[in-house]
Order: C-alpha cells, then structure tokens, then sequence
C-alpha cells in the first residue's frame, strides 16, 4: 500500500471508495490534493465541504488549480 496519502486517495478513488478517498486526500497538503478532495466530496453530494476544499486548493496555489467556471 502506498504511503503517500495523495496516491491512496487516488487508488480508493478510482475504486469509487469516496469517503476513504477524501480522507486520504485531507492528509496531503498540496493544492492538487484539496482539489481531488472536493472532487471525493461532491461524488459525496457533500458540495458545502466540496466548495471548500476548492476554494482552499485555489487560495493554496490559483496557477495550477483549473476549475469549471474561473475563467481558464
């Protein structure tokens, strides 16, 4: 099993494991993380913690984040 919590989360993602995806992914720090989290958020119907992991993906890092709806 990977260590990298980021690598987890994509594994259990890709597993539709949501919950575990999203926890995994709440233990990395970076900014493509959060985002993938929102992502395991929303397939969650959980869009209030959704918008906030994007949001804290985009105030992380606003040139690597591409989300629907901000002007890219």
């Amino acid at each position: 099993l990977a260590r990298d919590p980021a690598l987890r989360g994509a594994a259990a993602y890709r597993a539709s494991d949501f919950a575990a995806a999203e926890s995994d992914f709440a233990r990395a720090a970076d900014a493509r993380a959060q985002y993938n989290r929102g992502n395991a958020l929303a397939k969650q119907q959980d869009y209030k913690n959704a918008i906030a992991a994007y949001d804290a993906a985009l105030r992380q890092d606003p040139a690597s984040v591409r989300l629907p709806g901000h002007g890219r």
